[in-house]
């Protein structure tokens, strides 16, 4: 039985509405989310909030995106963490602690098999958009997400999005793995 009580802090609300759901799925209850309002630059902005749980016995966690590069990524978080002296227990870097992405790669993984008909007709239009002469910006994941949720006709705002016992997102997808062992170790 887990016994220690975790602060999770997480990039923003979209990150809090889906850790929160997946928790509630792992029947975690004794970790609560607070949201840092950005990266790893942020994380000067709530140091205060942070010495504030770990004074009260709380142990911490974060939870970021990858982005683009996950070791540089890593290695911003190492350098921030070491030089605001924070008292991090444990960190985990979407989408699986290895590899770049976001919680919007993430979902992309989770999007329920019988709906990937949505992410394929999305692949073709940004393969349209590369194949013109004039030079097209791509839409970023969270377009994709976006797009997945409004062709389906469920919640497109993130932080009110539903996740747990939906047809749409599979909490039992492979790809969460990693993030379920992270949680479940807390």
């Amino acid at each position: 039985m887990m016994s220690s009580q975790w602060q999770i802090f997480v990039e923003g609300l979209d990150d809090q509405a889906f850790l929160n759901g997946l928790l509630q799925h792992l029947i975690i209850s004794n970790a609560h989310t607070s949201i840092i309002g950005g990266g790893v630059a942020k994380l000067p902005h709530v140091t205060n909030d942070i010495q504030r749980a770990y004074d009260a016995g709380r142990c911490i966690a974060i939870v970021l995106d990858a982005n683009s590069d996950f070791a540089s990524r890593y290695a911003e978080f190492e350098q921030q963490r070491k030089s605001l002296q924070l008292p991090i227990a444990r960190f985990f870097l979407l989408p699986n602690n290895k590899d770049p992405g976001c919680l919007e790669t993430l979902l992309a993984m989770m999007a329920v098999s019988t709906h990937r008909v949505v992410y394929d007709c999305f692949d073709q239009y940004e393969t349209c958009l590369q194949n013109k002469s004039t030079p097209y910006n791509l839409p970023n994941h969270k377009a994709r997400i976006y797009a997945y949720c409004e062709a389906l006709g469920i919640e497109t705002r993130a932080s009110r999005r539903e996740y747990v016992d939906s047809p749409y997102w599979n909490l039992n997808a492979l790809s969460l793995e990693p993030l379920k062992q992270f949680l479940r170790g807390l």
